[in-house]
């Protein structure tokens, strides 16, 4: 059985020493979990170590190795948390981190200067190793493996992997793998590299797989899908491998699994979250029922739960003995008598469903009334609005259109966004319908708002473009009839705009925490003239004012 840890969420990094496992884990719960064995297990928080951000963690020697990247050091720990040192690092950007095991050196990728360095654990000495500037193609080394005079190198942005033998100063170099879908040696944000005893293992992360290669990197096998099955991964960012296992930092699942390179499967997962009602997980989706609560789709615990207006928690809401399967999207209406809910289940791709259920609200339950049946599949639609007189608006995301349908679940309209667009790899993530009934959506990556009237016939366009660098994408709208609040990816990933596209404000998410956004992903009105945010990757919901300013958030874990 594995180790259910309440808030062990989004490993990044992970160091095995005998039986030693060091976990480092991502934000919102930045920390370093320590794992004597099978039962026992320290863990602590980033903050309580005083390092601003952790990137990467190793073991060597009874040491643990943080590598701060805002702070330019590393932190040695012993075993029990102890403090031992610090070594201040040349440069303000590194990579990869690993520790040497026959040489007993760390290496270290700087890589704004584009060197690799050497690092003596025994006097913490720390001597440039080689440059990496005159090799091709390699801008950042972001993984590395090393193998006696063997070093293997991955560029995550440029999709490749470098293969490098050193020796009397001379290096030569060859590079590998190219962008794609599908693995078998087409990748997508490759992420880490590792040697194993007869093979070399690279984690496919926006491909959702390990992909082994033998050691003249000929691709041989792969493992994994995107899901949260025992085969499958949800960005398996990180490895380590030791004794045939390769144990994976499987992030969006919360978990490590580990594969049994000898079956070629994942053997078992040995750590994840432990679910606790009340603490949201990825919350993709919000609504508002008929009492102002507000209703919410916890992907990453698959459930929908209930919180009060002023975000206290109610209930799970539960449709009999089902349960949800990555629930991206819902919302709330009423029919002539009956109160409902229309939840998409968004698993991968094409493997997702919509169904409308009855709603009770006195009893937190739900009854499948209809599924939604029309003439083409949905392909990962990764959001969902309903207009005043009860149709549901569904952003159909790799369809590339805008799907109109009744409340029992039958096409009423659509529109290839595509064709307005005159954008062929348009990706429409998200919807809104404001009270008005006018439709917005937007192009994810040209950064442009489309207006729609009921019938789907374009309005307006909003072009943000020329703030492309500033925004970097679109993935949320909630339209007033003055202005818009947007969810983007840049600095300032809340911002208000009017409809010439020009920005008014930009929105702080402010708290006692002084937590920025991230990745926030649904953006709705609420009762008393207040906005909700589902702050995705923060695990949370956060309330603003009608002058969007902070008043509260949910609880975390």
């Amino acid at each position: 059985m594995p180790i259910s840890i309440d808030g062990f969420r989004r490993p990044k990094s992970i160091s095995i020493l005998n039986r030693c496992i060091a976990c480092l884990t991502e934000n919102p719960n930045s920390a370093i979990y320590f794992f004597l064995d099978k039962e026992r297990f320290i863990s602590k928080k980033i903050e309580d170590f005083g390092i601003k951000e952790a990137q990467v963690i190793e073991l060597s020697k009874n040491k643990i190795f943080i590598l701060g990247n805002i702070d330019r050091e590393i932190f040695i720990y012993d075993f029990n948390f102890d403090f031992f040192g610090t070594i201040k690092l040349p440069g303000k950007s590194y990579g990869a981190l690993k520790f040497d095991h026959e040489r007993k050196n760390l290496y270290l990728s700087i890589n704004d200067l584009s060197l690799i360095v050497k690092i003596n654990i025994e006097n913490l000495s720390v001597d440039n190793v080689f440059s990496f500037k005159d090799i091709k193609g390699c801008e950042n080394v972001n993984s590395m493996a090393i193998n006696k005079n063997r070093f293997l190198f991955i560029d995550t942005a440029n999709h490749a992997l470098f293969d490098i033998r050193v020796s009397d100063n001379n290096i030569r170099y060859k590079k590998y793998l190219n962008f794609g879908r599908g693995g078998k040696g087409l990748v997508r944000m490759p992420t880490d590299v590792n040697f194993t005893d007869e093979s070399i293992s690279i984690n496919d992360n926006n491909n959702y797989l390990i992909q082994f290669f033998d050691l003249n990197l000929k691709f041989v096998y792969q493992i994994g899908s995107k899901g949260e099955k025992l085969n499958q991964f949800d960005l398996p960012v990180s490895s380590y491998y030791q004794k045939n296992s390769l144990y994976v930092c499987d992030q969006n699942n919360d978990r490590i699994s580990v594969i049994d390179c000898n079956l070629k499967k994942v053997r078992k997962i040995i750590i994840k979250d432990q679910f606790k009602a009340g603490s949201l997980k990825r919350p993709s989706g919000l609504a508002i029922d008929s009492r102002y609560n507000i209703l919410i789709t916890d992907r990453g615990n698959s459930v929908i739960q209930k919180f009060s207006k002023d975000l206290k928690f109610i209930s799970i809401i539960k449709a009999g003995n089902k349960k949800f399967e990555r629930p991206s999207s819902l919302v709330y209406f009423q029919g002539h008598e009956d109160k409902y809910i229309a939840i998409i289940e968004r698993k991968s791709g094409k493997d997702c469903t919509l169904n409308i259920y009855s709603y009770f609200e006195n009893k937190n339950n739900l009854c499948h009334k209809y599924t939604l049946s029309i003439s083409e599949s949905l392909n990962d639609p990764q959001d969902m609005a309903i207009t005043n007189s009860g149709f549901l608006v569904i952003a159909d995301t790799l369809n590339r259109r805008i799907v109109k349908i009744n409340i029992i679940g039958k096409e009423i309209k659509q529109v290839n966004m595509a064709k307005i667009s005159q954008n062929n790899r348009i990706l429409i993530k998200t919807v809104f319908v404001r009270d008005d009934n006018q439709i917005f959506t937007a192009d994810f990556d040209k950064c442009i708002i489309y207006q729609l009237d009921t019938e789907l016939n374009l309005t307006r366009v909003i072009d943000l473009s020329s703030i492309k660098k500033r925004i970097k994408v679109i993935r949320s709208v909630c339209a007033f009839n003055e202005h818009l609040v947007i969810g983007v990816r840049g600095s300032d990933q809340i911002i208000k705009i009017n409809f010439k596209g020009e920005v008014l404000k930009k929105i702080s998410s402010t708290s006692k925490q002084k937590i920025d956004w991230n990745h926030p992903v649904k953006i709705i009105p609420a009762p008393d003239n207040c906005i909700l945010i589902a702050d995705k990757e923060r695990d949370r919901i956060v309330k603003l004012s009608s002058k969007l300013q902070y008043i509260s958030e949910t609880l975390g874990s």
